[in-house]
Order: structure tokens, then C-alpha cells, then sequence
């Protein structure tokens, strides 16, 4: 771990020899958020110039959830999907169906989920997404079991 922090260029260089693992930890953890609060920043002022660029969209999402702000980055995208056709950017409600899911909103995410699965039925994200939640939340097992046994 120490070698893995000394070989990190944004780290100061004279760091004592007996310093902790905690200390490294917590060190990278507030570069870490740091990095992806200036993300934020960024992508949410470039958002304001732009509210339908997608790629921002789904980078200003990313930077929320990478910090563990799901219901930021919920409402992102679901202000972007607010207005797009519902048959249009799979991938934005993709991620929307994974937050929601990591945010314990299994509802929220099952409604998408089920309707990316409307358009494409073998996909292996969405299908792989469908019986994570089912184990996760226990209901319909057979259909979970049926995802993981290929």
C-alpha cells in the first residue's frame, strides 16, 4: 500500500515513514472526493449551458453515485429521461434502473427495467440487473435463479 501511495504524483512525496494505513486511506478517500466534487462542479455548470447533452448528463450522474449521492444522481437522469422519447437512450435509463436499484428503490427500478427488457429481451445487462434485484429483494427466485444458470 505504501508503495502504491508513494508512486501516486498528487500525494506529497514526504509523507513520515510510520504513517498508518488509515492515514493513507483517508488520504486517498478525500482525494478521491475531492476529484469527483470538482466533477460535479464541472459537469453541473456545463449542464446549465446544455440540459440535453447527454454525455454530461451521464458524467454528472456518475460523479454523484461515485460519492454515493444516488438520489442526485437519480434526479439527473430523470430529468433527462423527462424529456426523450421512451424509446430512446437505453443506456440513460439503464443507469437510472442501477441507481435506483443501489438506492433501494426496487420499483423505480424494475418499471424501466422492464421496459429496456420490452426492447431488447437478451440483453445480459439488463437481464444480469433483473435477478440481482430479484435476490437482493427475494421475490420471484425462480426468475433470479433462471438469470445466474446459463
Amino acid at each position: 500500500m505504501k508503495k502504491l501511495f508513494n508512486s501516486c504524483s498528487f500525494f506529497p512525496q514526504n509523507t513520515p515513514k510510520k504513517t498508518s494505513i488509515k492515514t493513507y486511506a483517508k488520504l486517498i478517500t478525500a482525494y478521491r472526493d475531492s476529484t469527483f466534487n470538482d466533477n460535479v462542479k464541472q459537469y453541473s455548470d456545463s449542464l446549465k449551458n446544455n440540459p440535453s447533452d447527454k454525455k454530461t448528463v451521464m458524467k454528472l450522474a456518475s460523479s454523484y453515485a461515485n460519492l454515493y449521492y444516488y438520489d442526485k444522481a437519480i434526479e439527473i437522469l430523470s430529468g433527462y429521461l423527462n424529456n426523450v422519447p421512451e424509446d430512446s437512450a437505453h443506456d440513460v435509463r439503464f443507469r437510472y434502473c442501477q441507481y435506483t436499484a443501489y438506492n433501494y428503490e426496487w420499483d423505480k427500478s424494475l418499471a424501466q427495467l422492464n421496459k429496456l427488457l420490452e426492447y431488447d429481451p437478451g440483453n445480459p445487462d439488463y437481464l444480469l440487473l433483473r435477478g440481482q434485484i430479484s435476490a437482493w429483494t427475494f421475490s420471484n427466485m425462480m426468475r433470479a435463479k433462471s438469470v445466474f444458470s446459463v
